[in-house]
C-alpha cells in the first residue's frame, strides 16, 4: 500500500472557538496546520495529513475532524498519492 497526503480547511464556528479549534486539531497529530485570515480576526486552519492508501482511512479523518469541538465546515482542498 502506499500513502496518501490529503489537505482539508477547517472553519471555526466562531472567533471564540478558534483557539481550542486548534488545540483539537493539534492533538491529530497532522503532517502540517496553518492558519489562514478570514476576515474581523476569523481564521481558517489548513490542516494536512499522512495515511495510508487503504479504504476507509479518508472517512475516518474526516468524520473526526467534523467531529471536533468548535468545527463550523470541514472542506477538502485535495488528495495525492505521495
Amino acid at each position: 500500500m502506499g500513502m496518501v497526503l490529503v489537505k482539508y480547511e477547517v472553519l471555526p464556528e466562531s472567533i471564540e472557538s478558534m483557539e481550542k479549534l486548534e488545540e483539537n486539531l493539534k492533538k491529530l497529530n497532522p503532517k502540517s496546520l496553518e492558519k489562514r485570515p478570514i476576515a474581523f480576526g476569523l481564521n481558517a486552519f489548513e490542516v494536512s495529513f499522512v495515511l495510508e492508501d487503504k479504504g476507509g482511512e479518508i472517512e475516518n479523518i474526516e468524520k473526526r475532524l467534523e467531529g471536533l469541538e468548535g468545527v463550523g465546515s470541514v472542506k477538502s482542498l485535495g488528495v495525492t498519492l505521495i
